[in-house]
């Protein structure tokens, strides 16, 4: 739910610490990564404190629906693991040297989701590209490409943007916003 509804990089969202999440303004601050690095004989993942691109280091708003999943979410994990520093998405393999949830994990827990919804199977980069073209469909292109970390509409168009055609006129910016934003709206459309 919080890969469609954040859009984030996975490293970005894996890198996530409780820290990073402001509950009392719905803002979630991504600025750092987890990333690969070759060593000899092995591949280890390591926290990059900076994201991708230099526009990757931004601030998202969160959507009402979501943060009351986080809210649970946090209050549903062991209090030792909730603190600032802790990861939201933490290693359950307790002979890691990791505390993030590796890349597999990540992997297994949404295929374990998408067994349970019943869906089609999704890749990650689909997740972003669903963000973005719902984003799009509601927000400007700047806002769009802001949250989703790039630097160029271009990019967040031609790569990410999908054409729903829904068939709607588009409504002023920030009436739409406010109204994909409604938790109450949105329950009714669920």
């Amino acid at each position: 739910m919080f890969a469609a509804r954040m859009g984030l990089r996975q490293g970005e969202q894996r890198a996530l610490q409780w820290g990073d999440i402001n509950f009392e303004e719905g803002l979630c601050t991504v600025n750092k990564t987890i990333a690969l690095k070759d060593i000899p004989g092995t591949t280890v993942e390591y926290v990059k404190p900076e994201p991708k691109t230099e526009a990757g280091n931004r601030g998202l708003d969160i959507d009402p629906v979501l943060l009351v999943e986080l809210k649970k979410y946090k209050l549903s994990c062991p209090a030792h693991l909730t603190n600032d520093n802790c990861y939201i998405w933490t290693s359950i393999n307790h002979n890691s040297s990791n505390p993030w949830a590796s890349h597999s994990r990540f992997q297994r827990e949404i295929e374990k989701a998408i067994q349970k919804a019943d869906v089609p199977r999704i890749t990650w980069k689909a997740m972003r590209n669903y963000f973005a073209s719902m984003t799009r469909m509601n927000f400007d292109e700047r806002y769009t490409t802001d949250q989703m970390g790039h630097s160029s509409i271009k990019i967040t168009d031609s790569v990410y943007v999908k054409k729903i055609d829904t068939g709607a006129d588009r409504t002023h910016f920030k009436e739409k916003k406010a109204e994909v934003f409604d938790v109450n709206n949105y329950r009714k459309k669920a």
